[in-house]
């Protein structure tokens, strides 16, 4: 299933198994992002789980108090942006790298500037990138994913096994 209409950035759900009660769902979850595939490794994330999160984050990632900074993408330093530990360094991007996502490599950041979302995103801590994106099309890919979770994905579901 893909969830987003814009070729440059959407969100691929796909089935490989469930459990008889269709209670866990596993399969293919990607951020496709010009033309590749985030994470693009890995068939058995936990698609109930992951799209939770996901949905359970954005309004994480529109509370979070952004400084307005919108600091040029080279000028980001992403190492001290990792230092959750010192309390001192000024963190000015939403960090959420955690979860089955994390564990097949994607490390993502946010911020928020204007009606723009500001897509950071790192795979197999190499690079960083960016990728910046209207905000209201970025929340509807999390509502269209939040009814499929009040659904219980029943459209994945048949999409799949009938």
């Amino acid at each position: 299933m893909i969830i987003g209409e814009r070729s440059d950035f959407f969100l691929q759900l796909d089935i490989v198994e469930k459990t008889d009660d269709n209670r866990c769902l596993y399969g293919l979850f990607n951020f496709w992002i010009d033309d590749y595939p985030y994470p693009g490794n890995g068939t058995n994330i936990t698609l109930t789980s992951t799209s939770w999160h996901l949905v359970a984050d954005y309004a994480d990632i529109l509370n979070y108090e952004y400084d307005g900074s919108n600091i040029p993408f080279e000028q980001i330093n992403f190492e001290e942006e990792d230092n959750y530990d010192d309390e001192t360094i000024k963190h000015h991007l939403f960090n959420r790298s955690s979860g089955e996502l994390w564990d097949y490599g994607l490390h993502t950041k946010f911020e928020i500037v204007g009606e723009t979302l500001r897509f950071f995103y790192s795979q197999n801590e190499g690079l960083w990138q960016l990728k910046e994106i209207p905000l209201i099309y970025y929340e509807s890919i999390v509502k269209e994913l939040d009814e499929l979770i009040k659904d219980n994905f029943q459209a994945l579901i048949k999409e799949r096994f009938g």
